[in-house]
């Protein structure tokens, strides 16, 4: 989703490079982490909302996949479960 200006509304999920590629069955781990500073709140204009506003948010997602040698419909039966924790600071 865009802003109409070319600038993305929204930080990156937890998965953007080879989101969908599957590794071979087995059990995996995977930790992904995060971090996001910010020292403007701006409208829709570009112009600054807040004079003192800052945000810092650190998060990490910690991943457990089971990737089995079952195929449906020609896709690998997998299941995955994340768990994310995250620290956020506004003033």
């Amino acid at each position: 989703m865009g802003s109409g200006r070319g600038v993305a509304q929204y930080p990156l999920g937890a998965e953007d490079f080879l989101g969908g590629l599957m590794p071979p069955p087995g059990t995996y781990f995977q930790n992904f982490l995060h971090y996001y500073r910010s020292t403007r709140f701006n409208d829709k204009h570009g112009d600054k909302l807040f004079p003192d506003f800052k945000v810092e948010i650190m998060s990490e997602v910690v991943g457990f996949y089971r990737v089995t040698p079952i195929k449906i419909f020609g896709g690998t039966w997998a299941v995955r479960t994340l768990i994310p924790f995250h620290n956020v600071k506004v003033e």
